[in-house]
């Protein structure tokens, strides 16, 4: 019996991961098939009226690929202990954006500055799919510290904001602008340098001194022929 006109196979969801796991693969391998609807059809290994089945336009598989990307970005394929620290955990945390980066992220975030840049579909999800789950990802970590008394009170969302950003400016500049070729910077000892000076600047205060106890007047002299 014929499906009826507009309904879906029941396989519909699992068909288009699958779309989605080669485009993201073959995108990350060559981000020039992002360009145009043929590209990325091409990346998929489907034709373009497949794609436009599972997906619609060419927005709107842009739109599909920024959240599936989003499922992707925060995942740790390393199972490591619990960190025991605030230090150990930032740190952590930051030396594995860098690594995600060389390894894939790069071409995400590349991706998407690139097609949500002043657009006003392609923006916010940008920011909401990609950019703000990496800030909040920080966010929640620092505000989880900071409830630990290792970190000090203050915006948490600020906070992250100040700890992502200048590593963010580094790897673009030296990655995707080829910085590395005219202006070349360590990222790792850029990125222990900048969590040096942030949890220095996130230290809690320490406690105040208990006040000194008075010193005891001395006793009077005693008069003469007193002693």
């Amino acid at each position: 019996m014929a499906r009826p006109p507009g309904t879906r196979n029941n396989d519909f969801a699992e068909a288009r991961l699958g779309l989605l796991q080669r485009m993201t693969a073959a995108v990350i391998a060559s981000p020039a098939h992002l360009s145009s609807f043929a590209g990325l059809a091409e990346a998929a290994g489907a034709s373009r009226s497949t794609l436009r089945h599972y997906f619609g336009g060419h927005e709107d598989l842009l739109l599909a690929l920024m959240a599936h990307w989003a499922t992707l970005s925060g995942k740790n394929p390393l199972p490591e202990p619990a960190p025991r620290t605030a230090d150990e955990a930032l740190r952590r945390n930051a030396r594995w954006l860098v690594v995600g980066w060389r390894h894939g992220l790069n071409m995400l975030l590349e991706r998407g500055i690139q097609s949500g840049m002043g657009h006003d579909a392609l923006g916010p999800a940008f920011v909401n799919y990609m950019l703000e789950p990496l800030l909040q990802t920080f966010e929640r970590l620092i505000a989880a510290w900071q409830a630990e008394g290792q970190l000090s009170p203050g915006d948490p969302r600020l906070a992250a904001i100040e700890l992502v950003a200048p590593l963010l400016v580094a790897l673009l500049h030296q990655d995707s602008f080829r910085g590395a070729r005219c202006r070349p910077l360590e990222i790792d000892a850029l990125l222990e340098a900048h969590l040096d000076r942030f949890l220095r600047a996130w230290a809690p205060e320490a406690p105040a001194a208990p006040p000194e106890a008075p010193v005891p007047a001395a006793a009077p002299p005693l008069g003469p022929g007193l002693a």
